[in-house]
């Protein structure tokens, strides 16, 4: 199942992440006809830890996982309908938002890089608290949240 990871300041309104989740996941089924609804996880980022020119700033990430490969004229298509959808749905100005979309092996790699980083032993307790987490913010908060700061 493709995952979107997105961060997003901690003030922002639950309704708005809402909102970006539908978009996301209907834009997703169109551009990618056939493949599974994607999985979003998302990092509320405390005020204070994201920066922009050296100054801190409210930004917002999204990683967009697609299939190996993807050919570049369609991948740009994607990037660019995500990211205006996206500032369209945040009322926000485009050059506030990071966009990725990267292949399946690499998001893959940056979840698996997440994880050993701790040693065997704390892995076991990062991925467990990590998905007691996501399952409580799913059913409290309506959106399944991966924590900032361990």
């Amino acid at each position: 199942m493709p995952k979107i990871i997105c961060t997003v300041p901690e003030t922002t309104p639950q309704a708005l992440i809402l909102a970006t989740e539908s978009a996301f996941k209907a834009m997703y089924t169109e551009h990618f006809p056939g493949v599974s609804s994607p999985t979003l996880l998302w990092i509320l980022a405390p005020s204070g830890q994201t920066f922009q020119a050296g100054a801190p700033a409210d930004l917002y990430l999204a990683m967009i996982e697609v299939e190996n490969g993807l050919e570049p004229a369609r991948r740009e298509a994607v990037l660019w309908a995500f990211t205006t959808r996206w500032a369209e749905v945040l009322d926000v100005d485009i050059k506030r938002l990071a966009v990725t979309v990267a292949d399946q092996d690499t998001a893959s790699a940056f979840m698996r890089g997440n994880r050993n980083r701790l040693r065997p032993w704390g892995r076991i307790r990062f991925v467990l608290l990590n998905a007691l987490h996501i399952l409580r913010t799913r059913r409290t908060d309506g959106f399944a949240q991966l924590r900032v700061n361990f």
